[in-house]
């Protein structure tokens, strides 16, 4: 069997989406002996180093001019609006399987933004073309529900992330207590109401506390320069990966995401596997952390995020809530289980 992941950039800015889209590819290779294959647009200017390791390579020079392919292949479109769609609508003509992954891109919020270039091309374009794919995978419950509106058949496949190899306690004694954000630098983030509250607030300038901000930039790094200002306690560390990450979640204790709007941030997951505890909004789409009492609940809104972090930094108890949170992400979100639910999705796609 063979999987053919279809993004339309293959950079550290879009590392959200083809990351997931490949995460669970040597599981799937290792235990279901499916292969996994990454096209992306040959003029991509960024190909991440050692992705092929993880991944067959395919570079896609034309919309009409695509590798022969084994008849037992699942086409797997990753985002919207552009190639992935139409790349997988095309290969669904000639037959093969296909499931389409919005990955939060059609959430109310995310459509709203420049709406008079989306809801046109969605309704002349992206709408009739995904209804022709055999499934519609929804990364979150949320977004199921709202899928649910437009598609017959959806399915919930959440993302993953590998359970950390190495076991380790968090030293909750270590001073200063690091609150963390990691992602790429976007308004959709809440990346700005986020400094503003903790420039506000009495954990400004104490140096009990530090706020560190870790990420692509996306465009709102020459802005946000402006908002550190004032701001002792807090580092921009640029975009970290591998090692580097690792050490950085080891040593932070929360993981603030004050989101306007997500898919399913699997960046959640990943610093709850390292003990972090989840300071997000309901727009990462992650009820199940509200539901299980394992994250701590944000609004997008400078006053509020104030509020919280201030109430935070007086709570106990923290030691063991960041346990559950570990144990809750590592058993019910690791790439195994993520690999297996897709494994029998795609059996049933080719009526296995």
């Amino acid at each position: 069997m063979y999987v053919v992941n279809i993004v339309d950039r293959l950079d550290i800015v879009n590392f959200g989406i083809w990351n997931a889209a490949i995460a669970t590819a040597p599981v799937l290779k290792e235990k279901f002996g499916i292969i996994s294959q990454l096209w992306y647009p040959k003029n991509s200017s960024q190909v991440p180093p050692n992705i092929d390791k993880i991944v067959e390579l395919i570079p896609i020079s034309s919309l009409d001019s695509f590798p022969s392919l084994p008849g037992d292949t699942i086409i797997v479109s990753h985002g919207c609006w552009r190639m992935p769609t139409q790349v997988g609508a095309k290969l669904k003509k000639k037959g093969y399987p296909w499931m389409y992954v919005p990955h939060g891109m059609l959430e109310s919020w995310s459509m709203h933004q420049k709406w008079y270039l989306k809801y046109p091309y969605f309704w002349l374009y992206e709408r009739n073309a995904s209804l022709r794919a055999d499934v519609v995978r929804a990364v979150s419950t949320p977004e199921k529900n709202n899928l649910l509106k437009i598609y017959d058949r959806v399915i919930l496949i959440p993302n993953g992330n590998p359970v950390p190899v190495r076991e380790f306690e968090k030293d909750w004694q270590l001073k200063p207590l690091t609150f963390l954000f990691l992602g790429r630098l976007h308004k959709k983030k809440g990346i700005i109401p986020l400094i503003r509250a903790w420039k506000a607030s009495k954990l400004n300038n104490n140096p009990q506390f530090q706020l560190l901000i870790a990420g692509p930039d996306d465009g709102l790094l020459d802005k946000l320069q402006i908002e550190f200002s004032g701001i002792n306690n807090l580092k921009y560390l640029g975009a970290v990966f591998g090692e580097n990450k690792i050490n950085l979640l080891r040593q932070s204790h929360f993981f603030v995401l004050p989101s306007f709007s997500e898919g399913f941030p699997t960046s959640v997951i990943e610093a709850m596997q390292y003990g972090l505890i989840p300071v997000i909004s309901e727009g990462c789409n992650f009820p199940e952390a509200f539901q299980n009492q394992l994250a701590i609940k944000v609004i997008p809104d400078v006053e509020n995020i104030k509020i919280t972090l201030e109430q935070i930094s007086g709570i106990n108890g923290m030691p063991q809530l960041s346990i559950k949170c570990k144990e809750f992400a590592c058993q019910n979100y690791s790439i195994e289980r993520i690999a297996e639910l897709q494994y029998q999705c795609f059996r049933d796609l080719l009526k296995l």
